[in-house]
């Protein structure tokens, strides 16, 4: 299972819905999960979370679950 980060914005103040700015699928076949998404001081955003995968993005699981920072 994959998952996928997201980020929308807002085309204006009054906008009914938001845009999809960027997004991009990581993880592998089994499952992953995205546990804490916080924006930065820059800008950008960090992702915190967990995989059983070992494939895909994964490269190398260590056991049940290994935690992940992107």
């Amino acid at each position: 299972m994959l998952y996928v980060l997201a980020i929308f914005g807002l085309a204006s103040s009054t906008a009914a819905s938001a845009d999809l700015i960027w997004q991009k699928c990581l993880g592998g076949s089994a499952w992953d999960y995205a546990e804490s998404i916080q924006q930065t001081t820059d800008d950008g955003y960090i992702v915190a979370g967990r995989t059983a995968s070992n494939n895909g993005n994964v490269t190398d699981n260590h056991g049940n679950w290994d935690y992940w920072v992107v």
